[in-house]
């Protein structure tokens, strides 16, 4: 009678009958699923059995907080059905309803009806000490789940009862998922569970270790846990999704958990008594086997529940039988496991076959840098400098190498512990690139890196000799470069050139930081080397690994951004380029630079035009740049390679993180009325900078495919730089009994022109890179001088027409 009392349009939906007995008061509390699930009825029973001590106490009902309402939940889920982030999911749901998969053996046919009336139970259990090797003594094998030994027991089991090759399940879940931002549903009462198709591979293999971790691997690439498959099917509009028309799994599988904390609360317990019919006999049952799992008064018990009319029960009890056997054999298996072994999901979100990762891990593991520790995607910019790396390995494109002199003392052991520490306190320093047999390249840090200090005495040589000695070894250094897949990208020599004089040459990829980081990073090496030296505790901040910025890339909308890119690049048909005076030197690189500062009148006038306009002043330098490189290719539209510093700001800690951060993306200077002023021009240029910078995630390659030119789009670098001196020589220590009195540093791009601007001592500095092959000097010096003959027009009057300005300054006239 409670049950059925239950009317879906006009209620109740829930109703409680109590029953006085002899033996005590039982409670029977009847909910309808529609408005309740597994997550909901623990609350529920953790609320209800507080309130009710409370009261016994005498005390105030004081229950937890309130989560978000289900309707708030269910709002917010109607629009992210509808989002670009979900549909990305649709193409694995649809691969997954067209699998290839054969019915299930059958003893007889049910007529096309299945119905609780014609359907029956029998259930297993385990033991209390089975149970507790499962729960506890089982997942550091392979670092499992329960769903996945579960699982992994239950398709051996079909396996041998069907001989398929696959086998598909409906797998059901709580459904709380966070793909909702800013939304808390774990104390919400309601029904979110998520149904999905889940299809296991059901290969010959031999040994329980692979068969266990690829149902492992299977359930951790489902897309946030299955949750995406009902808004998609339901929500999403058919033609956008396109999937629920495929294959449907003729078994469902639901493992409840463990409910002997919440039966059994001090004042209440579960009753003996049975709860009634909870459903109508003639209801029509969806799956040819469901199977049901929880763990109550501390016992396993699995359920199956089938059709009478389509098996005989003792087929059910050797399936169920056999599954028990399997269960006990995995358990059995992983409880003699001393060590784990990790999979692909272990260290990422990326998926690598299991046998490759096993090749990879072994691998590296030889090395002796001991387990992985994370597995991840590389940013656009460090796929496109390994890709250089790869093209031209004998390049010394990307690599960075500094050089400080230390006038002083010097204590070997505390440099080398300074650098373990660095490595220690950031990933980055311990990553490897790896790409063969893999989908895509992947950078993947170890648990350890031995990093490489290498010691040369040169003392007692001339001061000729020594500067010889030290610049044969700084070549030398640069020409052995790194091996992206194996060496430690960090590295350190230190050079004694004098009694007390020392010069450190620091080394690395670029691959592994951007400038902003190489200036924090050598601040800290080298406070950590005064605080041993003095012998003071090391006290820094704790930082966040650069995989948060790789998970923030991945879940970037690419194609809204190669829209934007595509639509910003419409028609731009003609490569503007500073015209180079050499041939093509097909790879060689003679690098060369060239300093160029303007005055600090001229540079004072920028920085009041700046602020009296509200500009930037690398928007006015872009600008001048553009103007100076449309006038040189005889074309109104210039486009143009600049470096951004590509750190999200959503990000929580991204200022101190260690990483590779910026990006190249293009900037132009389209056609517009040679009218135009160039203040006006800096505004207009300055907003599309903006409206680019949410898109400043795309790699340069992606960006160049939406375009006519591909990836004849831009041939140099505009780099404006806004950080600080690597390392700043004025602030130092006067307690250490060290200091550094000078900094050299050495790097190039794969571009052959690329210009550097700086703020420094009240001056506009520029640092011009060039392959000395390609581009003359003189040239260099008239491009400089154009520049700033620019520059000086503009200043004198912002409100200069385009066409007013001129290239010749009155000395070259």
């Amino acid at each position: 009678q409670v049950q059925q009392a239950m009317n879906l349009e006009t209620g109740p939906l829930m109703q409680l009958g109590l029953f006085r007995t002899g033996s005590g008061d039982h409670l029977l509390i009847a909910i309808h699923h529609l408005v309740v699930d597994g997550v909901s009825w623990r609350i529920l029973l953790e609320d209800f059995a507080a309130g009710y001590e409370q009261r016994l106490r005498g005390e105030l009902v004081l229950l937890p907080g309130k989560t978000h309402s289900y309707r708030t939940w269910s709002e917010r889920m109607g629009n992210y059905a509808q989002s670009r982030k979900l549909l990305r999911e649709a193409l694995y749901w649809r691969q997954e309803e067209g699998a290839k998969v054969k019915p299930l053996p059958k003893d007889g046919e049910s007529g096309g009806v299945r119905t609780i009336g014609s359907s029956t139970s029998l259930a297993i259990s385990l033991s209390e000490t089975e149970t507790k090797n499962l729960l506890t003594g089982t997942h550091h094998a392979y670092k499992t789940e329960i769903n996945d030994v579960l699982l992994a027991a239950l398709g051996l089991a079909m396996q041998e009862w069907t001989n398929h090759e696959t086998l598909a399940i409906h797998l059901e879940g709580h459904g709380r998922e966070e793909v909702l931002d800013n939304v808390d549903v774990t104390r919400t009462v309601g029904w979110f569970t998520s149904i999905y198709p889940v299809v296991f591979e059901l290969e010959k293999t031999e040994g329980i270790a692979y068969w266990v971790k690829s149902f492992k691997e299977k359930l951790r690439g489902i897309p946030n846990k299955g949750v995406g498959y009902g808004a998609l099917k339901y929500l999403t509009p058919a033609e956008n999704s396109r999937i629920g028309s495929g294959m449907a799994p003729e078994i469902s599988f639901n493992y409840l958990g463990q409910w002997d904390r919440e039966t059994n609360t001090g004042a209440m317990s579960m009753s003996v008594l049975p709860t009634g019919v909870q459903m109508s006999p003639q209801a029509e049952r969806a799956y040819v086997l469901d199977i049901v799992g929880s763990v109550m008064d501390g016992k396993l018990t699995l359920a199956v529940t089938y059709d009478q009319q389509e098996y005989g029960e003792s087929t059910m009890q050797a399936l169920l039988a056999n599954y028990k056997k399997q269960l006990l054999s995995i358990v059995d298996h992983c409880m003699q496991q001393t060590e784990t072994e990790l999979t692909s999901s272990d260290v990422g979100s990326e998926r690598v076959p299991l046998a490759t990762f096993d090749k990879l891990r072994e691998q590296l593991a030889s090395s002796g840098s001991g387990e992985m520790v994370s597995m991840y995607p590389l940013s656009p910019m460090q796929e496109d400098m390994r890709f250089q790396a790869l093209m031209e390995p004998q390049s010394s494109a990307y690599f960075e190498q500094l050089s400080f002199v230390i006038q002083g003392s010097l204590h070997e052991a505390n440099l080398e512990k300074s650098l373990s520490l660095l490595m220690e306190r950031h990933d980055i320093f311990r990553t490897v690139f790896m790409y063969e047999e893999l989908e895509r390249p992947l950078q993947i840090v170890l648990e350890k890196r031995y990093p490489s200090i290498k010691f040369e005495d040169f003392t007692g040589l001339t001061e000729d000799e020594i500067e010889h000695h030290v610049e044969q070894f700084k070549q030398s250094d640069r020409e052995r470069g790194f091996d992206l897949t194996k060496d430690v990208l960090l590295r350190i020599a230190v050079l004694k050139t004098g009694e007390s004089r020392y010069e450190i040459i620091w080394s690395n990829h670029h691959i592994l930081m951007d400038g902003w980081c190489m200036g924090n990073v050598v601040k800290e090496f080298f406070y950590m080397y005064a605080q041993l030296c003095s012998g003071k505790a090391i006290d820094v901040p704790a930082v966040k690994p650069y995989i948060h910025f790789i998970k923030w890339l991945e879940e970037q909308d690419r194609e809204e951004a190669r829209d934007y890119w595509r639509d910003y690049l419409a028609g731009y048909e003609q490569r503007t380029s500073i015209p180079a005076s050499g041939n093509s030197t097909s790879g060689v690189y003679v690098l060369e630079e060239l300093h160029h500062s303007f005055s600090e009148t001229l540079t004072e006038r920028l920085t009041k035009m700046s602020k009296r306009h509200q500009v930037t002043m690398n928007s006015m330098m872009q600008t001048a740049w553009g103007i100076l490189l449309r006038r040189y290719n005889n074309t109104d539209d210039a486009v143009f390679g600049a470096v951004v510093s590509g750190r999200p700001p959503e990000i929580d800690g991204v200022e101190n993180m260690v990483g590779l951060f910026i990006n190249t993306i293009p900037v132009r200077l389209g056609p517009n009325e040679t009218a135009d002023t160039f203040i006006e021009t800096v505004q207009r240029l300055q907003q599309r900078a903006l409206e680019s910078e949410k898109y400043d995630y795309l790699s340069l390659a992606e960006v160049q495919a939406q375009t006519d030119l591909k990836q004849n789009l831009i041939d140099h670098l505009f780099f404006f730089q806004n950080y600080p001196e690597v390392y700043d020589i004025s602030g130092q220590s006067d307690d250490q009994d060290f200091q550094v009195t000078d900094f050299q540093g050495f790097e190039h791009t794969n571009y052959s022109l690329n210009l550097t601007l700086q703020l420094h001592a009240r001056r506009l500095r520029f640092i011009i890179d060039f392959n000395a092959l390609e581009y003359r000097r003189d040239n260099i010096e008239r491009v400089m001088s154009h520049l700033e003959s620019i520059v000086e027009q503009v200043t004198a009057r912002p409100d200069m027409r385009l066409d007013e300005i001129e290239l010749a300054g009155e000395e070259e006239k």
